[in-house]
């Protein structure tokens, strides 16, 4: 005796259209990248900024004291 597999019957014997899925995963990967990136991008602007900052205020500590800044 053989089970039908869980799935049997609910597509009602369509054929899976992989090309479309494969196409349309594709489409969300592409899309996504840019963003991904752009997001990357930001938060390496971030942290070297920070750097940046912490640099001024060492600088400014040396030259002005730490009564100006803080």
């Amino acid at each position: 005796m053989t089970r039908p597999s869980p799935g049997a019957g609910l597509d009602g014997g369509a054929a899976f259209p992989e090309p479309e899925a494969a196409m349309a995963k594709l489409r969300g990967a592409a899309l996504a990248v840019p963003v991904e990136a752009i997001y990357r991008d930001s938060k390496i602007g971030e942290i070297y900024e920070g750097a940046n900052e912490v640099h001024q205020w060492v600088i400014a500590r040396q030259i002005r004291g730490r009564e100006l800044t803080g």
